[in-house]
């Protein structure tokens, strides 16, 4: 069904797709299907990642990490070991980790429920991210 609104690059396949089916309404049976959890989600933070969280809020709480200086979550000690590429590699960490934690930091003090998908995803990802990192390049990281 064509709302007969041209998108500005349709050549390409995914503009016509979208053109396509602009309006169209996505069937009840759809739309409860994708909006179903994954039967293997968690439906809480796990004593691990719960732990971490606090842990991580404590420092931002306190000052120890400050969200907007990516210099106070990194160990320098270990840090000034690394060579080029590695703290390369480190720093894009540093980066996308201050702007996951800044995520996790407003949604922990949001009203929204700690214990949502969305929280048990991020903290899940930092923390994961953070073992792999320090795994490869030591404790270079305060988190």
């Amino acid at each position: 069904m064509s709302t007969g609104k041209q998108i500005p690059f349709s050549s390409s396949k995914l503009a016509k797709s979208i053109q396509e089916h602009a309006g169209t309404e996505i069937d009840k049976k759809t739309q409860e299907t994708v909006n179903k959890p994954w039967s293997d989600s968690a439906t809480s933070l796990s004593a691990e990642d719960k732990q971490f969280l606090e842990e991580v809020m404590k420092k931002i709480e306190v000052g120890e990490i400050n969200l907007l200086q990516p210099g106070t979550i990194i160990n320098q000690a270990v840090y000034a070991e690394l060579e080029g590429k590695q703290q390369s590699q480190a720093d894009l960490f540093i980066n996308s980790a201050l702007f996951l934690l800044r995520q996790i930091y407003d949604f922990y003090h949001s009203a929204h429920d700690n214990d949502s998908d969305m929280m048990i995803d991020m903290v899940k990802e930092l923390r994961l991210k953070k073992e792999a990192l320090e795994k490869e390049m030591g404790d270079v990281l305060k988190i």
